[in-house]
């Protein structure tokens, strides 16, 4: 098998394929950041931040999304001077040390399986507008079923629906336009602060702030891939700040619709709800409602198939910097993450049975932080040695990466001392997988190290557009020089 080479955080050389593998622009990069954090965040959250926090969810949506830029651009910065063929996170082993990489990654993985669960639960939610009246408290069992479904859609090549990404944005951002159009034709006033509480409520905005915290997560998607990205120092901090501005535009938008909406109370299905008292006036209730219950259906369904590849992803990027056992991050010779979807989809089972909506989310959140304030930090020690090396520079000196730190610190203080501890307990267990990590198979570490050198997995294959390709151990072993060992 000619081609490839071993490459990675290890060393190697780079492959003729892999530099002509450099073609993902800015639209693609695009379209995966916002469809992931819409899948997410308006039609899993709105509604639920609207209930509890009445008008200041819209100020809260604001005041997340800021809060979120600081610590995007730093994770830019960071990513942007990650070397060709090595992890976006490599930056941070270099200023902050092997393991501080590892938790941010850990984090991570953390935050995208807990959104796998909430986001199929909310799928659950609207799939019950297609449903006889008999079956309306199904939620959780469809939500059980699409995470099975996804688990095996996983093991082939699930790859073909992150293609279709980018046309499923355009179907979403377009029905949560039609609706928010409606939303500004009821536009009054009186009604941001009369149906649901008070924009000026006690801590509501700090509230909504934490719990949509989750909802601009997905730009992190990008910088996992940029070896892939056309020209990425400036390609990957434009689709960033880009995505963040699109997607707070739609947060903010589709929280006044709702409160025009003038419905008292919303579920997890909240969105379809409002679009239905929207449309009423018009004699369009039952079908604005029905259209956007199937865009949030297919919204929920890929935003969290996004994050099924995401989350395996990172566990085969640890398993190539051999920062967890490599069986973990096992790959098949087309490039099938079959151990790592198996792990991301038992722990997002485990979540959707716990049945508990909002502790999930917090989890997720707090994940979050942790992994952001690692690359703050990072960004922060960069900054103090001046930004060495090339790629994107911030301005201000120290300040845009202290308040990155402070502002996603911030975000804890809204959740129990029991929330923050089991959420900050799930990324300390990563520690465990840490410390097994010198259980090392060469041949495994070849044969992960040849695909991602070819960007031969699902992730980088849905954005640069490849056909999988068939790597044996046996030529990942000849192609690396590399002497197999047994497990250790």
């Amino acid at each position: 098998m000619a081609g490839f080479d071993v490459a990675g955080d290890t060393g190697g050389t780079r492959s003729a394929q892999s530099q002509t593998a450099r073609q993902i622009g800015l639209i693609a990069c695009l379209a995966f950041a916002v469809g992931t954090m819409i899948g997410g965040g308006v039609f899993a959250l709105s509604g639920t931040v609207v209930d509890k926090a009445g008008s200041g969810a819209v100020v809260g949506f604001i005041l997340a999304g800021i809060i979120m830029v600081f610590s995007a651009l730093c994770f830019a910065a960071v990513a942007a001077r990650a070397p060709v063929g090595k992890s976006s996170y490599y930056p941070v082993a270099t200023y902050l040390g092997p393991m501080w990489r590892f938790l941010t990654m850990w984090a991570f993985f953390i935050m995208g399986v807990a959104a796998i669960a909430f986001v199929l639960v909310s799928f659950g939610t609207y799939l019950l507008y297609f449903l006889p009246d008999s079956m309306q408290d199904t939620a959780l069992l469809w939500a059980l079923v699409a995470a099975v479904l996804l688990i095996f859609l996983n093991f082939g090549p699930s790859d073909m629906i992150g293609k279709a990404e980018t046309w499923m944005v355009g179907f979403k951002l377009l029905i949560l336009l039609v609706m928010i159009v409606f939303g500004l034709i009821a536009f009054r006033p009186d009604l941001l602060i009369s149906v649901h509480g008070s924009m000026t409520a006690p801590g509501s905005m700090f509230y909504a702030a934490a719990i949509l915290f989750t909802a601009y997560t997905g730009f992190n998607v990008v910088t996992n891939i940029a070896s892939q990205v056309k020209n990425p120092q400036k390609t990957i901090p434009a689709a960033v700040i880009l995505s963040l501005v699109i997607v707070m535009i739609a947060y903010v938008l589709v929280a006044v619709a709702l409160l025009m909406s003038e419905v008292k109370h919303f579920g997890s299905a909240g969105v379809a709800q409002a679009a239905e008292a929207l449309g009423k006036p018009f004699g369009l209730g039952g079908f604005m409602g029905t259209l956007v219950a199937l865009a949030a259906v297919v919204s929920t369904l890929s935003g969290a198939n996004a994050n099924v590849l995401a989350s395996a992803e990172l566990f085969v990027d640890m398993a190539r910097n051999k920062d967890i056992p490599t069986v973990m991050g096992k790959l098949t010779n087309k490039g099938r993450p079959v151990i790592p979807v198996i792990i991301t989809g038992a722990i997002a089972l485990v979540l959707i049975v716990s049945n508990a909506f909002e502790t999930v989310v917090v989890l997720s959140n707090v994940a979050t932080v942790v992994a952001l304030v690692i690359v703050s930090a990072t960004a922060l020690a960069l900054a103090v040695k001046k930004w060495p090396g090339t790629g994107m520079k911030l301005p201000l000196g120290y300040t845009i990466p202290i308040l990155a730190i402070l502002g996603a610190l911030s975000n804890l203080f809204q959740y129990t001392w029991w929330q923050n501890l089991l959420g900050i307990g799930l990324v300390g267990i990563g520690l465990v997988f840490y410390s097994l990590r010198h259980h090392i198979d060469e041949t495994t570490h070849a044969h992960i190290s040849a695909h991602l050198a070819a960007h031969n997995t699902p992730l980088r294959r849905v954005f640069s557009g490849r056909k999988a390709i068939t790597i044996t151990r046996h030529e990942a072993v000849a192609q690396g020089s590399v002497t197999p060992t047994a497990e250790k």
